[in-house]
Parts: structure tokens; sequence; C-alpha cells
């Protein structure tokens, strides 16, 4: 029916017909406009929904992302480069070479420093560590002053077996120069096949010549805990990082532990770079007192809380930790630090935040910064770390950071007490003038040039003076712990 045939029809109509029927015309428009704005409204939901949606949660992705795409012009924007450049372009890209680009293209942007992308094979290797079970040399690592350094060798691990030290630094993998690279890429290097060889070249804080090292690779299992028990009934338990296993394997210590007649305990938490949230969870309800354990807050502004039911743990609980204790380890010990029970040694790493981790379509899978998370108290330790109730600095601790711009304050506080333990004493907060006369006086001493700055000579010879020293025989944190909760016991 075309626009005349219209026209005819109605001015054969009464005028009573035609206010009826605009009246109907008005009803049907304000109708179409209502769902109009309820489908833009749904529209606007959805992708707030896959914006907002925490890592992992359950949706249909595929429907949000295709209505995403056709509300999003930047995000179209994108596929229509993609679309150019593979159509168009001489060089014939590979389509997946474009798509890795731009996802880590993405989350380089975020300035994220905990954020990775990785191709498929990579983050199956990835995602291996997190069952406790994984085919690598064995080792915890995390980074520090710009390098990716040996938090702890796990016992019997290939890593242990080659000479592997805490403090060590990881200048290259096979021969790529991994320096300023994030732990994430570099355990990507590291990790292989079981009975495949990967040489290191490392930089040992106290020797002047890098070295390389090959290790075999292997299945390692990451035993995470080790414990032993003094005939008082003053027991051990370190924790060297957190895995799904991490829980099982103290409840077994505790049990033997109490069996034996336990008294205190003292929980090693030095140099544990964290872990997997399951982990501490369980370790957490066996040790923290009844009450919330910490919580976490994601992008979209949603809290998880997690809490002990711990009524009667029967025993005192001395922590210790140092610069390398992070992540999840910062959450068992602030945890208890809440709970009335001391912690020895120097202040945390600062985490602070928390990644999720999620695989794509293809395989592939990226790790990003999803959460930050808070102590029983409500404290955030992003960038300062916990600070002891006993401050104890052990001088033959590696100074790994050489450049005196990065140092940070644990840094400032480990290089002052070695620079007193040589005879420079300095009693000033941060790295002011007093420091740096003291430093350029032992430069001066040992014959280096006179700048009152760090430098790689002068760190390499300062923590071999150290090493040497009498006193770095005896574990001062583990002893000042030690004397903390006899004293606890003796009230």
């Amino acid at each position: 029916m075309n626009e005349d045939e219209i026209k005819g029809t109605e001015s054969t109509e009464p005028m009573r017909k035609k206010l009826g029927e605009s009246h109907w015309l008005f009803l049907l428009g304000c109708l179409l406009v209502s769902a109009a704005l309820v489908f833009n409204g749904y529209q606007l939901w959805r992708r707030t929904q896959l914006v907002q949606t925490p890592v992992g949660a359950e949706g249909d992705h595929t429907t949000i992302l295709m209505e995403l795409i056709q509300q999003d012009q930047e995000l179209y924007s994108l596929l229509e480069a993609y679309q150019y450049l593979t159509v168009n372009s001489t060089l014939k890209p590979e389509k997946g070479n474009l798509v890795d680009a731009a996802i880590a293209g993405m989350l380089e942007t975020l300035g994220d420093d905990y954020a990775s992308y990785y191709e498929a094979d990579d983050f199956s290797i990835k995602m291996d560590d997190r069952s406790g079970f994984y085919s690598g040399i064995g080792a915890s690592v995390i980074t520090s002053g710009g390098y990716i350094t040996i938090v702890q060798p796990y016992e019997n691990s290939p890593a242990k077996k080659a000479g592997l030290q805490t403090g060590d630094q990881i200048l290259a993998v096979d021969g790529t120069d991994v320096i300023g690279w994030s732990t994430q890429d570099g355990i990507v290097l590291v990790r292989g096949e079981v009975g495949t060889d990967v040489v290191l070249t490392i930089r040992r804080p106290g020797q002047k010549e890098d070295f390389d090292v090959s290790i075999t690779r292997a299945l390692v299992e990451t035993i995470t805990v080790t414990g032993e028990m003094d005939e008082d009934g003053i027991a051990t338990i370190k924790i060297s990082s957190f895995n799904d296993q991490t829980g099982k394997q103290v409840e077994t210590f505790l049990k033997e532990f109490r069996e034996q007649g336990l008294k205190g305990l003292l929980l090693d938490l030095r140099s544990n770079g964290g872990g997997t949230h399951t982990g501490v969870v369980e370790t957490a309800k066996m040790l923290v007192p009844e009450g919330k354990i910490f919580s976490i807050t994601y992008a979209n502004g949603y809290t998880n809380e997690e809490f002990s039911t711990l009524k009667d743990r029967g025993f005192p609980v001395v922590v210790l930790v140092n610069q390398y204790s992070a992540s999840a380890s910062e959450v068992l010990a602030g945890a208890l630090q809440d709970s009335g029970d001391p912690i020895v040694g120097v202040s945390t790493y600062g985490k602070g935040v928390g990644q999720s981790s999620s695989a794509l379509t293809n395989g592939s899978g990226l790790t990003f910064t999803t959460s930050n998370w808070y102590t029983r108290n409500g404290h955030w330790v992003a960038g300062v770390g916990l600070t002891p109730n006993l401050f104890i600095v052990d001088v033959s601790f590696p100074l790994g950071v050489i450049e005196s711009e990065k140092m940070k304050t644990n840094d400032t506080h480990l290089l002052q007490a070695k620079l007193t333990a040589l005879g420079y004493p300095v009693t000033e907060e941060g790295f002011g003038p007093i420091t740096q006369l003291a430093l350029g006086a032992y430069q001066k001493a040992i014959g280096l040039e006179v700048t009152g700055q760090l430098n790689l000579e002068t760190v390499q010879q300062l923590n071999a003076d150290c090493y040497a020293l009498p006193l770095t025989e005896t574990d001062v944190q583990w002893e000042a712990a030690f004397a903390e909760l006899k004293g606890i016991l003796e009230k």
C-alpha cells in the first residue's frame, strides 16, 4: 500500500474515527519510546556487567562481548584495525601475533607491575604450580631492585641442589637478558619440560663476578612447610610459600606437635613470597583466633571477607618476617598481629594487592591486579608493609639494590645496619647525609671511589664483608623471636 492510497482512505472516514486513530498513534509512539529507553538501559547494564564481572565469574561472555562490540566505538575501531591489517598489509601478518600484541599492549598501558600476558603454552605452565606440582627448578622468586631475585630454593629441588641461594639475582635465562622483567614473565622462561636444561646467569650479593648455573628441570613437588620442636615444647614451622597443599601440610605438623606436648609456636614466614588464596586461608583458620582474617575489595566495589572460627588455639604464636615476606604471607602475619600475636624481623614487602588469572578462548591467558586486600583491622599494606613489634635487622641478609634512587625503607635500614656492624655507625631515618658520609668512609677504607652512593662494587663488597662477621653465624631474628616467645610462656 502506497502513500496515495493511505490519503484516499483517510478522506472517506468520519472525524470521530480520525481522532480515535490519532489517540492510538500517540499511545503507540509513547510505547515505542519507552521500549527504546528500556532497551538502551539494558544495553548499558550489559556493558556494565562485562566491565564489573569479577575474573572467573560465570556468565555468557560471548553474548555480552557481541553486544559490547556493537555499542563501543573504541572496541569496534580495534577490530577495524585488525581487519585492515590482515586484509591489506603487504607484510601478511600472522593473525595470532596481532592479537597477542594487542592484548600485551593493553596490559602494558595499565601500569600494573603484576600484569602479564601469556601465550597458550606459557599460560599452561604458569597454572601448573597452583596444585603444588610443576616442571621447573623449584624456587620462589620476587622482584627486588629491578631484578628477579631468588626468595627461596625449595628443599630437595634442582635449584637447591645447584646451589642457588636466597638473594641470588637472575640476570639472564639461556642468554636472554631478564633485568627489569616481571617475576611472572621470568618464571615462564625458567619453566620447561622435565629433563631439559636451563642456564641461569646469576649475580650473588657478596661475590664480585657473575656466573652461570646449568640446572636440569624436574617435576617439582612444592613442599612448602617444614617444622621441628625442641624438648621444651617450642616448635618452629617454616612456610616457604602457599599453594593448595600448604594447609594440609601445616595441619600435619600441628597434629604431630600437639601430640608431643606443644607449648608455643614460632611461625617463620621469612622470604615467603606468597601464593594461593586457598593455601593461606586454610592455614589461617588453624592459627588465627575467631574473627575476620582479612578482606578483599574488587574493582567493582564488591568486598569478600574470610573468617576464622578458631575459639581456642591452645598455644602462643610469634611470627618471623623479613623484606621478602609478601602477599599471602603478609595476609597471615597481619591477621596474627592484629589478633595480638607479635611479629619479629623487619618490615614486610608491602604488596597489598591481589591478582587473578583468566584463560582466553584460544588457550592463552592474562594475569592482572583485580583487588586490594586489607588486614583483620583494615590496614592496607601496599608500599609500606607490616611493621614488626620487635625490629631486628639481619646484617647477613643480602642487600640487592645497587642504585640509591631505587632504595626502599627496608633497603635503607639494611644498609645502615651493615655499615654500623662494620664500624661506621649510622643513626638517621632515610638515606640522608649521615648515611652517605658513612658510606663514603667505607668506600674510602676499601679503596673504592668515594661517592657516598651505591654502586655494584660497593654493594658486593659490603655484602661480602658482612657475611664474614662472626655475628652472622647466629640467626639473630630467630633468637629474638625465641626469647619473645619464652617471655610470653613465662608470664
